[in-house]
């Protein structure tokens, strides 16, 4: 937390302005570390993936009990799809408050 403090002051003494100091460190600092990040995770999960389902799969003895499974899966996948589309829809209705009559007004005919 001091060296926080301290690598803040300095730059608050060199950078007056903030707008630019913002900038800098998005663009030098910030953009680069989360481009590292996120490259690290995709390397890390795909594999991590892919094995678990091989596995489960390859334990399986017989056909017609993974297909039972399978059709479960995607059955469960359907249903979270169909209530986060109605959550997010329901959500935005309740909170949209400034945007419902332009976002209405797209669908409804004008009178």
């Amino acid at each position: 937390m001091i060296v926080e403090e301290a690598s803040g002051s300095l730059i608050e003494h060199y950078h007056s302005e903030p707008e630019e100091t913002n900038t800098f460190l998005n663009e030098q600092l910030l953009v680069r570390v989360k481009t590292m990040y996120m490259n690290a995770l995709k390397m890390v999960v795909a594999p991590v993936v892919f094995f678990s389902i091989v596995s489960c799969i390859v334990q399986f003895s017989d056909l017609s009990s993974l297909g039972r499974i399978g059709g479960k899966i995607i059955g469960l996948y359907l249903f979270t799809t169909v209530l986060a589309v109605f959550t997010g829809v329901g959500v935005f209705g309740l909170c949209a408050c400034k945007c419902r009559t332009r976002f209405y007004a797209a669908f409804l005919p004008a009178f």
